[in-house]
């Protein structure tokens, strides 16, 4: 008799387990197309950025926003890379200490 609680609560464990796990991969997703979209903004931002600066005659002054926003782009690019991973492995939000010494 109390083998039947046990089971029915690791069923629902599991079911719940699994809902939150896709709710999960859902969520990677969304912040991935976000971040492509950032990404994407910002290269045209710095693009529109250059082609004024080259317009003006006023290159000088307008790399350091251009570099800037590149450099942006290549943190942007990175983090979309640590969600692909995320959403690749198996292993979803897998909380461990790093800046412990053991």
């Amino acid at each position: 008799m109390l083998e039947a609680p046990i089971v029915r609560k690791e069923r629902v464990d599991r079911y719940v387990g699994d809902y939150l796990r896709k709710a999960e991969v859902a969520l990677y997703h969304i912040v991935a197309l976000l971040l492509a979209i950032t990404a994407l903004a910002t290269i045209a931002s710095a693009a529109h950025t250059l082609w004024t600066g080259l317009a003006h005659w006023t290159i000088a002054t307008e790399t350091l926003r251009v570099l800037d926003q590149l450099l942006i782009v290549l943190m942007l690019v990175e983090i979309l890379h640590t969600v692909r991973i995320s959403i690749r492995s198996n292993i979803l939000l897998a909380a461990e200490p790093f800046l412990l010494s053991v």
